[in-house]
């Protein structure tokens, strides 16, 4: 199976945490999560 590739952009925000947390806790073992910072 190959990896899938998440990209989540983000604005540094406490919801934007939440948000991340769940989805690396939903991407399970074949995703990557990448996060990105709008704001930097």
């Amino acid at each position: 199976m190959t990896t899938q590739k998440i990209e989540v952009f983000t604005g540094n925000c406490s919801l934007c945490d939440d948000t991340v947390k769940l989805v690396k806790e939903l991407a399970g073992n074949n995703c990557t999560v990448e996060v990105y910072n709008i704001r930097k």
